[in-house]
């Protein structure tokens, strides 16, 4: 069990990344996409109801990145069609969450936004870190060091405990200075760009799966801009695994080239089958 709601949303929102990224793509067969659709409904209720604004914005901007890449920019009919799904599901997890939860399932997201704690402050928590990292540069304050660097700059006088900054980027950036951001926009850059040729993959189950892994990356990217929710140990790990999905998805293999249908079902039918077609071809030829 995840102790920090932000950090089971941000699982939900990677978990619910890879059948999303399938049904957008079309890689899931008809009788199978009520029982995908039904999963992702039900981590999305799982999701509202943790209560994470973090996660409720990484969650919309998931189904905005999967629509604008599995839309084509000329093809008009299909970004209706996935907009008008993507508005039903986001309506059904709704829906869902006040059926389970009640009304409160969805105030729980505004009492959090209002809430005293000083905490939860990002607002300045992030311009605090924003002074150690100019304070730093341009080679950080060292791996793990923001809660010793950050008090001499934390103008509350010690009130909050604060040893990350609710912000991967910054997070970065004070810990490792210009180098890490270097390194950081490399590992970003590689990221988009593997996901991109996995995207592009010719078989079709194999884009389906690289596209929803890209999208469960991405809504954790998005995520970590409010939360450092990658240090937690399984958050990180599944994380990992949707890289390698990606990376395995980019690779060539023997089944990449489709065959059409009637190819398949010519290759796979039964030997006495094709006799029997055979039979029927020379048949009629005889007959003519």
């Amino acid at each position: 069990s995840f102790v920090n709601r932000h950090n089971f949303a941000a699982y939900m929102e990677m978990t619910m990344g890879l059948p999303l990224g399938m049904l957008f793509a079309g890689a899931v067969v008809r009788d199978k996409r009520l029982l995908y659709i039904t999963g992702i409904a039900l981590m999305g209720v799982a999701l509202i109801m943790s209560g994470s604004r973090g996660g409720l914005v990484a969650f919309l901007a998931q189904v905005i990145f999967l629509i604008m890449l599995t839309t084509g920019a000329k093809s008009r009919k299909r970004l209706v069609m996935r907009i008008g799904f993507a508005t039903l599901l986001i309506a059904a997890v709704i829906v869902g969450s006040i059926f389970i939860g009640g009304e409160s399932s969805l105030t729980r997201i505004a009492d959090t936004a209002t809430s005293n704690d000083i905490t939860t402050d990002r607002g300045h928590i992030w311009s605090v870190t924003t002074s150690v990292i100019a304070k730093t540069m341009p080679f950080g304050a060292g791996f793990g060091a923001l809660g010793v660097a950050y008090t001499p700059y934390d103008s509350y006088s010690g009130l909050e405990r604060v040893e990350q900054a609710h912000n991967d980027y910054l997070q970065v950036a004070a810990d490792a200075g210009l180098v890490g951001i270097v390194i950081g926009l490399f590992f970003l850059l590689w990221l988009f760009r593997s996901g991109l040729a996995g995207a592009n993959a010719d078989n079709h189950y194999r884009r389906g799966v690289a596209i929803g892994a890209m999208a469960g990356c991405f809504a954790v990217l998005v995520h970590s801009i409010f939360d450092f929710v990658l240090h937690t140990t399984a958050i990180s790990l599944l994380f990992i695994l949707l890289m390698t999905l990606i990376v395995a998805c980019r690779q060539r293999y023997d089944d990449d080239f489709e065959l059409p249908e009637w190819q398949k079902r010519r290759a796979y039918a039964p030997k006495s089958s094709l006799a029997s077609i055979s039979d029927a071809r020379r048949g009629n030829a005889s007959l003519k």
